[in-house]
């Protein structure tokens, strides 16, 4: 009995002081551990550990570029409403701005709407050395030729896939355009094991997109970023690419709110 009241005051221990590091890097936005140590009474690995847990349940990040912790959007769910307005995609544009320069190639943000993808936010490297796509913002497209719409289409089950495909308009826009159901749902069967999509020329002859989704702090797809790159650029670097987009998406998600299952 004894043993397990100890125990249960543990716990309660714990459970005060992480809310009490929360509240800190709250309250500054951007902290050090050595700044949420002094300020919390707690030695810097007790203070630690407890961030790794704030972390892992993604109430807090970690910033790269100094190691300082800041509070992520998660905390809103926690008896505010109004996440709901929090607008996610101002959010997501830091992310693809880091992309489009780190991968020196054209990053987009997509949403989907009824039986199309509107691009919605579209980021060109700052090196002029870097490929530029002629693409704008608020452009639509059909999904079944974008690297977005499949990867998006990939989360519906076959038969809504099946709806999409029957209201859309199929047509060739190069040799290399899905126009066969079976062989689509073949591609998106690939895309669903992979965690990812490729438009490998199939809007655009010599032009290759990398397609990932992200999620809400629901857990429901909020969107699509796509990153756009010469054939001959991505033959050789193809990994490479497909890493960083995925992390992107997965940094997105992650500020977002949303934790894995």
């Amino acid at each position: 009995m004894i043993e397990r009241f100890e125990e249960m005051k543990d716990t309660v221990q714990s459970v005060v002081r992480g809310l009490n590091i929360l509240e800190i890097v709250v309250e500054h936005n951007e902290i050090s551990l050595k700044e949420i140590s002094n300020l919390s009474g707690l030695n810097k690995a007790t203070a630690h550990r407890l961030l790794s847990t704030l972390i892992d349940t993604g109430y807090i990040e970690q910033v790269n570029k100094n190691g300082f912790y800041r509070p992520t959007y998660k905390l809103f769910s926690l008896g505010n409403k109004k996440i709901d307005q929090v607008d996610s995609y101002k959010i997501a544009h830091r992310f693809i701005s880091e992309l489009s320069n780190t991968i020196n190639a054209t990053v987009h943000l997509v949403v989907e709407d009824g039986i199309e993808v509107v691009y919605i936010d579209k980021i060109d490297p700052t090196n002029n050395s870097g490929f530029i796509l002629k693409s704008q913002v608020g452009k639509r497209a059909p999904m079944y030729c974008t690297s977005v719409g499949k990867v998006l289409l990939s989360k519906y089950p076959d038969s809504k896939i099946k709806e999409i495909w029957e209201a859309t308009e199929i047509k060739p826009l190069t040799p290399k355009t899905f126009i066969n159901f079976e062989a689509f749902l073949e591609e998106i069967n690939h895309i669903r094991s992979q965690g990812y999509s490729l438009d490998l020329e199939e809007n655009e002859i010599g032009v290759v997109c990398v397609g990932c989704e992200f999620y809400n702090h629901k857990g429901l797809v909020e969107g699509a970023i796509s990153s756009s790159i010469p054939i001959m650029y991505y033959e050789s670097k193809s990994d490479y690419y497909i890493k960083h987009v995925k992390e992107c998406a997965a940094n997105i998600s992650k500020a977002l709110g949303y934790v894995p299952k």
